[in-house]
């Protein structure tokens, strides 16, 4: 859950008389998680004379289970620490860390550095970097990261040129154009599944965009890229394995953790997998460090996948992912059909989402697939309802 700490600095204990921060009082709010920052709780304890020092890591909540969907109000939770109290500074100190140190526990060290270069902190540096000292726990690292904290709060393109030069990938852009969009999923299907399979995603949007009227076009066609994307791309056996195989998998363990690291994998293959009689899903197996090399020899042979030659050709996972794609082109074919137009636009966009509702893997997947052909049911009648209208208006 939520951790907040009270933390009161003074000359002389005795100037102490209370245990914790009084509703306005804060002189500094150094939040380390945006959402207990942005807490009701919290920002009770600022006000317009408060410094905030705020993390931007997005650390979604619990509820994000029940609620896949849902988005991080970042932007939201940062204008509400930002109203109640005065000077906000937003700080990307988990992904800095990452990127500099090989891992996020120094994040919250970097918050402190940056705190303390803003003047927020009636402390000098020495005696900071003097406690980390005597506390004698990854010194070095968390000098560092102190300093860090210090020379982004200083020049922040400091540490946009650490990000750029870091791990961590860029965000594709939320406004990204609907072609570097496609170019984008085309991309990763012609290094998972092979040139076949990426042909098929730019030939379906092709299709769809002849029936889409070109005002509602940059709305649709991104939605249908990231469906038929979710279609065509099957986490299976084989890119299971080209995944684990890629050398930057091995890169990003050896940057993360010391050497000799020993991994075990688990898995639920299903040619070798046992059903649990009470759930009636496979059992995961655990796997040592000897699957990593049949992993390159089953990521080498995927250009099996799909032939004849395919031992996972009939598994019930196969014969699902075809089903769904069979129900995409059908959806295809219905707007084909019918068109888009402003009158059935609506009921089109949410048809066109239901691919993204199925998730998971094997079980799990099935039951969101039937689920969203439930729904499909309904969405489509009202497409046709729609389309039906339109015709009487007309």
């Amino acid at each position: 859950g939520a951790g907040r700490s009270h933390i009161i600095l003074t000359a002389h204990p005795d100037e102490i008389t209370a245990t914790h921060v009084a509703d306005g009082g804060a002189d500094l709010l150094l939040g380390c998680d945006v959402v207990t920052a942005a807490a009701e709780e919290t920002r009770m304890k600022v006000s317009k004379n408060t410094r905030s020092v705020i993390n931007t890591h997005r650390m979604m909540s619990g509820e994000f289970i029940h609620q896949p969907d849902q988005r991080f109000p970042l932007d939201e939770l940062l204008e509400a620490i930002g109203k109640a109290g005065g000077e906000l500074r937003a700080v990307p100190a988990t992904a800095l860390a990452k990127s500099a140190f090989g891992d996020t526990l120094s994040a919250n060290m970097i918050m402190l550095g940056c705190a303390y270069q803003l003047g927020a902190l009636p402390v000098p540096g020495v005696a900071i970097e003097k406690a980390i000292e005597l506390n004698g726990r990854n010194v070095d690292v968390n000098i560092n990261a102190f300093r860090l904290g210090r020379r982004v709060s200083a020049d922040p393109k400091a540490g946009d040129t650490l990000l750029g030069n870091g791990l961590p990938p860029a965000r594709p852009a939320e406004n990204e154009s609907e072609q570097v969009l496609l170019e984008r999923r085309m991309d990763l299907l012609r290094r998972s599944h092979g040139p076949r399979t990426a042909a098929s995603l730019s030939a379906w949007i092709t299709t769809a965009r002849e029936c889409i009227d070109e005002a509602l076009a940059p709305t649709l066609v991104p939605v249908l890229i990231e469906s038929g994307f979710r279609v065509l791309y099957e986490k299976d056996e084989y890119e299971v394995a080209r995944l684990y195989s890629e050398p930057h998998f091995r890169q990003s363990l050896d940057r993360e953790f010391e050497d000799n690291v020993k991994l075990r994998v688990h898995l639920a293959p299903p040619l070798l997998s046992r059903m649990d009689p009470d759930t009636g899903r496979p059992v995961m197996r655990s796997f040592g460090p000897w699957i990593f090399a049949a992993f390159r020899i089953l990521s080498a042979l995927r250009w099996m996948r799909g032939r004849w030659c395919d031992p996972f050709r009939y598994s019930n996972e196969r014969q699902l992912n075809r089903r769904v794609r069979a129900a995409f082109e059908r959806t295809l074919d219905l707007f084909g059909e019918f068109g888009i137009n402003r009158d059935n636009a609506a009921a089109a966009l949410d048809i066109a989402k239901w691919p993204l509702q199925v998730r998971g893997y094997g079980p799990v997947r099935a039951e969101a697939f039937e689920k969203a052909m439930q729904e499909l049911e309904i969405l489509e009648a009202k497409f046709r309802s729609d389309v039906g209208q339109s015709h009487k208006a007309a």
